[in-house]
């Protein structure tokens, strides 16, 4: 990510809106291994750490978030929306035929902002499916409860409302409960399905209050499904063992 090492600017510029505002949004883009890499081009990000962000990304120092990651984040999810409908990548933006893999909180508003468009209107993803991918519950995105929040994401205030709960800012049943918004609750709420690294942790999630980390009842109303974290190296097409016995026709990608 750091300074979007071989990624090349798209000339691409449009806005979302955050607080009643118009906020620029500015793509770099990538394409390796025949996967596409968008980057979301905003002061927010890079210019604080001078382009490189190291293991600053999301904090000053481990364990410690900058003071606006809630805003950060939020516009970023926004962005990401904006890169699936209107982004051209070889040729054609990806559209809403398409499904949307929000990884761990600071992604998760993005199935709550996709069902917000959708019920102001219908004919908004109609096609998309929602996942929200959940790679440890502990880090949750809790921020202080703020008068006005739903004017800054720019939806209903029924979805502040949703992802609203007394539990401490930071995770530990003996720390001081708050108002405090839950930023995983969004994607386990509103995604069409909720996953995790393994079944087990799936499992465990969705039934063990110390694992689900006060959010073990949205695990289980996410239907949460365990996919196994990582592959065997022997599971490459460079492999020709895998390669027989799977009967796959492609090359390596390249």
């Amino acid at each position: 990510y750091d300074q979007y090492k071989d990624a090349w600017d798209t000339s691409f510029w449009s806005s979302v809106t955050m607080a009643g505002k118009k906020e620029s949004v500015h793509f770099f883009h990538t394409y390796k291994q025949k996967v596409d890499h968008v980057f979301v081009d905003h002061p927010t990000f890079l210019e604080r750490v001078n382009g490189l962000s190291g293991a600053k990304l999301y904090g000053p120092e481990w364990g410690k978030d900058f003071a606006d990651n809630q805003a950060r984040f939020a516009y970023f999810c926004k962005a990401a929306l904006l890169a699936i409908t209107e982004l051209p990548l070889g040729g054609v933006p990806y559209g809403d035929e398409v499904v949307v893999v929000a990884n761990d909180w600071h992604s998760a508003l993005v199935p709550m902002f996709i069902h917000a468009e959708k019920q102001a209107e219908p004919s908004k993803w109609k096609e998309t499916k929602t996942a929200f991918l959940c790679h440890n519950a502990v880090f949750q995105g809790r921020f202080e409860l703020e008068e006005g929040l739903a004017k800054v994401f720019d939806v209903p205030q029924q979805y502040i409302d949703s992802i609203t709960f007394h539990m401490p800012l930071k995770v530990g049943k003996y720390n001081k409960k708050i108002m405090c918004v839950n930023t995983m609750a969004a994607g386990l709420r509103y995604s069409d399905r909720a996953l995790t690294v393994s079944p087990s942790y799936a499992r465990e999630c969705a039934t063990d209050p110390e694992k689900g980390v006060e959010l073990e009842e949205l695990f289980a109303l996410g239907r949460c499904t365990g996919i196994l974290n990582g592959v065997k190296e022997g599971v490459s097409p460079a492999e020709k063992n895998f390669v027989t016995k799977t009967k796959m026709s492609c090359g390596t990608f390249t």
